[in-house]
């Protein structure tokens, strides 16, 4: 009988098992209306780009992502762009946020916009403490009070422990 091959890193856990639980999800553009000195605005996370194990889910009527049971640390990253619908000095920042609270660093863009500029902001992995039930989602701050468009969103978690 042929036995399988297991490999573990170096916390003796099996590979495999971190490799088996991860989620890539897009959202849908969005127009969103913002005043000046705005709240943050929460981005529709809905549709899975693809998806390995049972750990982390897609809730799309809350357009979050949701830690399933075991899952202690989630490594998250996400990406959008934005495009004014008006001119002038502003500056635009993008958010990870647990449980509708920000949550850790966020990325910016900042200066003199007009429609024809379309800054594409990441904000590259950031480890997250988690327990079952946590809700994991998206936001974006616009300084500039209009109108501004965001695309091409994007958020990729992936269970570390």
């Amino acid at each position: 009988m042929a036995k399988k091959l297991q490999l573990s890193d170096e916390f003796g856990e099996l590979i495999e098992d971190k490799l088996a639980n991860q989620i890539m999800v897009t959202g849908s553009d969005a127009t969103i209306t913002t005043t000046a000195d705005s709240v943050w605005t929460k981005l529709d996370l809905n549709s899975v780009s693809s998806s390995c194990g049972n750990k982390l889910t897609l809730n799309t009527t809350n357009k979050e992502i949701v830690v399933g049971s075991g899952v202690n640390y989630i490594s998250v990253s996400c990406g959008c762009t934005v495009i004014l619908n008006s001119s002038g000095m502003t500056y635009q920042s993008v958010s990870i946020r647990k449980n509708g609270s920000n949550w850790g660093p966020y990325t910016q863009s900042r200066g003199s916009y007009s429609p024809s500029i379309q800054p594409y902001m990441v904000l590259s992995e950031i480890l997250i403490p988690v327990q079952q039930g946590d809700k994991i989602s998206m936001a974006i701050y616009n300084r500039l009070a209009g109108n501004i468009t965001v695309g091409r969103i994007y958020m990729s978690v992936k269970v570390v422990k």
